[in-house]
């Protein structure tokens, strides 16, 4: 993962100083010499670590429209189905719920009180979150550009990529906290459950969460930074928030 940049990990990691010249002489003195490629770490990449950070320059560069078609298509997704499919259920419950529920406790100061309660909370909770993912996702396109245009080394786009990917998780994570994975079918509360039954969260998670993660077959991580994220992902949406909240029983 990221942490790999980190100095002192790096000197740790170095097993190797390759140099592509001494191979290549040898082999021009003696046609029988085959040429010997640099070793390397089963998921850590080139065991010379310098080789390792020239790699990883040149893939943050020759990927860089990938880069940012990575970061658009993100954004694209967070304003068209997460707040799409939030600021749809908003409105339907302004329109309904709220204009219902206002005629029948009219001239009941309490009652209208925790409505009107209710609807900031409402206004809280379907547009929190996906501001705060548009809002990191719009910093690391802004950050990746600063870092093309000045003169830092272009690897650490994968680092700041990898970093909004886990920010990312602890957003998706924050907000299927919230929901309450215990409804039955037939409750009146809303939600997946009306369309897909217990354990409907699931279903949710796949319609407007997990699409995110089909960015990693595009975006040029590492084969390392990929796994860490699918796997962590996996384990923050489907593992441990649904055991804390109860979401398989």
């Amino acid at each position: 993962a990221g942490v790999c940049w980190c100095p002192r990990l790096k000197r740790w990691l170095h097993r190797e100083d390759y140099a592509f010249e001494t191979q290549a002489e040898a082999s021009a003195r003696d046609a029988g010499v085959e040429l010997v490629p640099p070793k390397q770490y089963w998921l850590l990449g080139f065991k010379d670590r310098e080789l390792e950070g020239e790699y990883l320059d040149e893939l943050a560069t020759v990927s860089k429209y990938r880069v940012y078609c990575g970061y658009v298509l993100a954004l694209l997704f967070v304003i068209v189905v997460q707040f799409g499919h939030n600021v749809s259920n908003l409105f339907i419950f302004i329109d309904v719920v709220y204009k219902y529920y206002s005629k029948e406790w009219e001239g009941d100061p309490e009652e209208q009180q925790y409505l009107d309660g209710l609807v900031n909370q409402q206004y809280i909770s379907q547009l929190l979150y996906p501001f705060l993912s548009l809002f990191f996702w719009g910093c690391g396109l802004v950050g990746t550009d600063i870092i093309y245009r000045r003169n830092c080394r272009p690897q650490w786009v994968l680092v700041l990529l990898e970093a909004v990917f886990l920010v990312e998780m602890v957003i998706m994570g924050c907000e299927l906290n919230d929901q309450d994975m215990t409804l039955p079918p037939d409750s009146d509360a809303g939600g997946w459950q009306q369309n897909f039954g217990v354990a409907s969260w699931v279903a949710g998670e796949a319609f407007y969460n997990l699409p995110l993660f089909l960015l990693l077959f595009f975006v040029p991580l590492p084969f390392a930074q990929t796994c860490f994220i699918t796997v962590v992902g996996m384990l923050v949406m489907l593992v441990i928030v649904p055991l804390v909240k109860n979401g398989w029983v």
